[in-house]
């Protein structure tokens, strides 16, 4: 993400099946709808059925690390610093931090995996690591030198044979996200490890934008999170009875609703891929363009305007819509 942007950022073109049953490529959808395409949501445009991707390069050899922490000082400390070190770094390197609550002798504390790549081999990335961010303390056995295909697996906890057949076990869970404009106090930091303490199945995640992100306009593709973003923010929890839901789903609100004053607000954004009903929705997919403008506005910010100009485009009568789709123009 931060050496070539987002793969919104690489589609050449699409073959697409509006809602008469036409089949449309780049030059006959047009402009407006082709930019919706990349990055304005699933289940409203028609039925994409094929993707032209401009691939990239990467080396034959990649690092992969990952450096645990835990504690509450510890974890603080270094989370301070990565947020000024992680966005601002050379595009080469991408560390994200995964933090969860370890319980132990019946006591919680926060724990921290600081992982990522480096697009460059294992002795490289120590030396830029000592250099710019010493309270990392990365040492050799926390770096592994691998093929890029082979990362995908490392990081999912899968074998590389498993790739074509692996599923994940039926469980219940909630997502909610944010964008960090700027980076977080101290304070907001061990508030958030406080109302993590309540809950040990859950996690919060940064990573880091920067780099290419940061190059490329925020109207460029509905994804408007750009140059003025330093890091998103994922948070999620798991749980396995249904009869809990009420119970997870809040817990989720309320540590929402902590980092409020923290993230980016006018309109508070979010990332579409994790869906949120909390922001708002349309049980019918009928939302009115006002009505579609309260979830439409914290996904795309400035760019739900034309999303819904490119929606009357290739879909005036709204036959692919969803809870939070993007409504046409009233006919």
């Amino acid at each position: 993400m931060r050496k070539y942007g987002l793969a919104c950022d690489h589609v050449l073109d699409a073959r697409l099946i509006n809602a008469s049953g036409k089949m449309m490529d780049k030059d006959s959808m047009g402009e407006d709808v082709f930019w919706a395409l990349r990055g304005g949501g699933g289940g409203c445009w028609g039925v994409v059925y094929a993707w032209k991707i401009q691939l990239v390069s990467l080396p034959p050899v990649l690092t992969v690390f990952k450096v645990p922490k835990t504690g509450a000082d510890i974890v603080t400390e270094t989370v301070l610093k990565w947020q000024y070190v992680a966005p601002q770094t050379e595009e080469d390197l991408f560390i994200r931090v995964e933090l969860r609550v370890k319980n132990e002798s019946d006591s919680a504390d926060i724990t921290a995996s600081f992982h990522g790549i480096y697009l460059g081999c294992k002795n490289e990335l120590l030396s830029k690591i000592a250099n710019i961010f010493p309270e990392l303390r990365m040492e050799p056995n926390h770096c592994d030198e691998m093929s890029w295909i082979n990362s995908v697996c490392y990081f999912d906890g899968i074998k590389q044979s498993e790739l074509t057949n692996w599923y994940a076990d039926k469980i219940y869970f909630k997502v909610k996200s944010d964008f960090a404009k700027v980076p977080l106090p101290e304070s907001a930091l061990r508030g958030l490890w406080a109302i993590m303490a309540e809950e040990t199945s859950a996690y919060t995640a940064f990573s880091p934008l920067g780099g290419m992100m940061g190059r490329i306009p925020s109207s460029a593709t509905p994804f408007p999170q750009r140059a003025e973003t330093l890091f998103d923010i994922h948070y999620n929890t798991t749980w396995r009875e249904s009869s809990r839901d009420n119970y997870y789903l809040e817990w989720m609100r309320k540590l929402y609703k902590y980092m409020e004053p923290y993230v980016s607000s006018s309109p508070r954004a979010a990332y579409v891929n994790f869906l949120d009903l909390d922001l708002g929705s349309s049980c019918n997919g009928q939302a009115s363009i006002e009505e579609a403008r309260v979830w439409g506005e914290n996904y795309f910010d400035a760019n739900f305007d034309r999303l819904v100009k490119a929606k009357t485009q290739v879909d005036p009568y709204n036959h692919f819509r969803n809870p939070q789709g993007i409504p046409p123009l009233p006919n």
